[in-house]
């Protein structure tokens, strides 16, 4: 008997390239879908605080421009009650105005402090503060002073409550006058911010998208190319082996 095998055991050196470059795209392969799998992950989480911070602001912008409205409501109440002869109707609106001064009371506080368990997030600006802050003609002086000027009428008595009466005057003459401008600034630095807050996500997003494409694109020269070659390659072999 020949001292050497028939067959040989030790893969030749094609095979173990084969194996190799099997190996190598096997990894290419694996991955570019990680790379893919974090972009679209990520552009999922973006969409998602693109959704949170519209609703966040939704509410803090309702909130704002519900500030106006209160105002005005305030006014009106007050107004029936300084002309009202009806002792059940008096005490309706007073009851009215009471209310209206604790929700607009509610409002300021949520809006200079923020409420996360209400969705509400804290916004802070040079904008605002100089609104709300400054000196004898910002939005907190004058809020104080009609709320303050609220609190007296809804405290007064039927009798000694009349047209003439100075915090009548002031609630309906002058105070919705001087807040509206104020509550309307506001309202416009805080439609500012959600919508710069917006744009850079959305910026972001784009970011993503890009780079989820750029992935697509590597993916394509670095392993769909070379596994086509490899397949190419692999049926020429098998081809030449049934020949």
């Amino acid at each position: 008997m020949s001292a050497f095998p028939l067959f040989s055991t030790t893969p030749a050196p094609e095979s173990v390239r084969g194996r190799g470059a099997a190996l190598s795209v096997r990894w290419r392969y694996a991955l570019g879908l990680s790379a893919i799998a974090l972009l679209v992950t990520a552009s999922f989480l973006s969409m998602q605080r693109v959704v949170s911070e519209q609703r966040n602001f939704s509410e803090l912008i309702n909130l704002a421009s519900q500030q106006s409205g209160l105002a005005n409501r305030v006014a009106y109440f007050a107004s029936l009650m300084a002309t009202t002869d009806d002792e059940s109707e008096f005490a309706m609106a007073r009851s009215q105005v009471g209310r209206t001064v604790n929700k607009m009371e509610q409002a300021h506080h949520t809006l200079r402090n923020g409420a996360p368990e209400e969705g509400v997030p804290l916004v802070k600006s040079a904008t605002l503060q100089m609104i709300s802050d400054a000196p004898s003609v910002g939005l907190e002086v004058a809020l104080e002073r009609f709320l303050e000027r609220a609190r007296s009428v809804y405290g007064a008595d039927m009798d000694a409550l009349h047209i003439g009466s100075a915090d009548y005057i002031y609630l309906v003459n002058y105070g919705p006058h001087v807040l509206e401008p104020l509550f309307d600034a506001a309202l416009d630095e805080y439609q500012q911010i959600g919508r710069k807050a917006i744009l850079d996500i959305e910026e972001r997003e784009l970011y993503i998208w890009l780079a989820a494409l750029a992935a697509l694109l590597l993916e394509v020269v670095l392993i769909f190319r070379p596994l086509e070659r490899r397949i190419h390659d692999t049926v020429g072999s098998l081809e030449k082996t049934v020949d």
